[in-house]
C-alpha cells in the first residue's frame, strides 16, 4: 500500500488513510483494542490478485488478517491465535511470508502467512476461554459471492522464555532470527526455525517498552525503556548495553531507519520526537515537540535514495501527525545538517486515541 498510512486505535478499529488524509478504509472486526499493525504483498497463492494484506494485533486476543484489494472493499481472511492473552504486537517479515507476534503472557509465536482451510484450534481453547466462549466472527462475504468461514490459525512455533509482557518481537534481516523484548528487563534472540533461544541480554530493573532492528549487517537492537532512555544492543558484544541514549520520559517508540545502520527515531510519553546518529550520540539530530500531548506511537518510512521520507505519529489528542523527513539520503555519510523534518498535516482518527501507526512508503 504505497503511499498511505495505517491507524490502530482505542476503538478496537483500523483506519487506512491516503497521504492526502483521505480515509480509505475502516476495518471493525477486532473487540478490543488495535496494538500494532503490518503490511505485506498478497501472496499469489491466496488467488486475490493485487492487494495488500494488512496484520493488526489486538488486547482481544486475536491477529487478524485483511485483504485490501486495489479497488473493491477489504475482507477478513484469518485470525491467528497465540495464546489466552492480549497480543502486544505482530510483525511480518521481508520476505512476506511469516508472521511473528508477542503477548502478555509471556510468550512469542511464529505464524506462516498462508490461509487455514479448516479451523486448526477449537474455539472453547482461543483468547476468552478462561472467562467465556469466544464470540464466532461472522462469515464474510463480498458483493456477488458466497458468504465464507473465517477460519482460526494456530502458531507453528510458540517461543517460551520470558517471565513477563512480552512488549515487541520483530524480524532479522534475513528472517532466520526474531528477537524479543519485554517486562522481565531482558532482550531475547531465537532461531526462527527451531525456536531455540539464543543470545539473552538482561538489564536491571529496566523494563522494555518496545524494540527495533537496526539496519546493516551488524546485529544491533535498540529498545525504549520505562526508565526514560533507549538502549542500544549489541548481540556479539559482551557488554549488556552498547549504548545508551537519554530521554525526558518513558519511550513506547522506536524505529531505525529502513536503510541507514546509524539513524533511529523515538518517541516520549512527553510528546518530544527525536532523530539519533548513534556514530554522535551526545545528542540528537533533530528534536520536535509534538502539539497535543504525549506521543504514544510513531513509524518512519524512505522513498528511493534521496532520503525523502515520512513520519507519522499518533498522540494522546486522538491525531495522527504526520512530517515529511530528510535524511540526505540513504547512505552512511549524513550528517547532522542533512537531517530536517516538515510537518506537512495533521489526521483526526475521529475521536479515538490511535496505540499504533504504519507508514508506508
Amino acid at each position: 500500500m504505497p503511499g498511505h498510512i495505517l491507524t490502530g486505535a482505542y476503538d478496537n478499529t483500523v483506519r487506512i488513510y491516503s497521504e492526502g488524509q483521505e480515509l480509505l478504509h475502516t476495518l471493525r472486526s477486532h473487540t478490543g483494542a488495535v496494538t500494532g499493525l503490518a503490511a505485506f504483498n498478497a501472496p499469489g497463492e491466496y488467488g486475490l490478485g493485487e492487494g495488500q494484506v494488512v496484520a493488526s494485533s489486538s488486547h482481544d486476543r486475536s491477529v487478524h488478517l485483511h485483504y485490501i484489494p486495489t479497488t473493491g472493499e477489504p475482507t477478513l481472511l484469518t485470525t491467528l491465535h497465540t495464546s489466552p492473552a492480549q497480543v502486544s504486537s505482530v510483525a511480518v517479515n521481508a520476505q512476506g511470508s511469516s508472521l511473528v507476534t508477542a503477548t502478555w503472557d509471556g510468550l512469542v509465536g511464529l505464524f506462516n502467512t498462508s490461509l487455514p482451510t479448516s479451523h486448526e484450534l477449537p474455539a472453547e481453547e482461543d483468547a476468552e476461554s478462561s472467562r467465556k466462549k469466544r464470540r464466532k466472527l461472522a462469515p464474510t462475504a463480498t458483493e456477488g459471492e458466497e458468504a465464507r468461514e473465517v477460519f482460526r490459525k494456530a502458531p507453528e512455533l510458540v517461543l517460551r522464555g520470558h517471565q513477563g509482557k512480552v512488549s515487541k518481537a520483530v524480524w532479522d534481516l534475513d528472517g532466520r532470527s526474531v528477537f524479543s523484548a519485554g517486562w522481565d528487563f531482558t532482550v531475547r534472540q531465537w532461531d526462527a526455525g527451531t525456536g531455540v533461544q539464543g543470545v539473552v541480554k538482561t538489564t536491571p530493573d529496566r523494563v522494555h517498552l518496545t524494540l527495533g532492528r537496526m539496519a546493516g549487517t551488524a546485529p544491533l537492537l535498540a529498545t525504549g525503556t520505562s526508565d526514560r532512555s533507549v538502549c542500544i544492543f549489541d548481540l556479539r558484544a559482551p557488554t549488556t548495553v552498547q549504548l545508551t541514549l537519554p530521554h525526558s520520559s518513558p519511550v513506547p517508540s522506536v524505529v531505525p531507519h529502513p536503510t541507514a545502520p546509524h539513524l533511529l527515531t523515538s518517541a516520549t510519553l512527553s510528546g518530544v520526537l527525536q532523530i539519533w546518529d548513534l556514530r554522535a550520540p551526545r545528542e540528537s539530530l533533530v528534536r520536535v515537540q509534538r502539539e497535543g500531548g504525549k506521543c504514544l506511537c510513531v513509524d518512519w518510512k524512505v522513498r528511493g535514495e534521496g532520503g525523502e521520507g515520512l513520519w507519522a505519529t499518533g498522540g494522546e489528542d486522538r491525531k495522527v501527525q504526520v512530517w515529511r523527513t530528510g535524511t540526505g539520503g540513504a547512505g552512511t555519510t549524513v550528517g547532522a545538517t542533512a537531517v530536517g523534518v516538515e510537518r506537512v498535516q495533521g489526521t483526526d482518527v475521529d475521536g479515538a486515541r490511535p496505540a499504533a501507526v504504519a507508514a508506508t512508503a
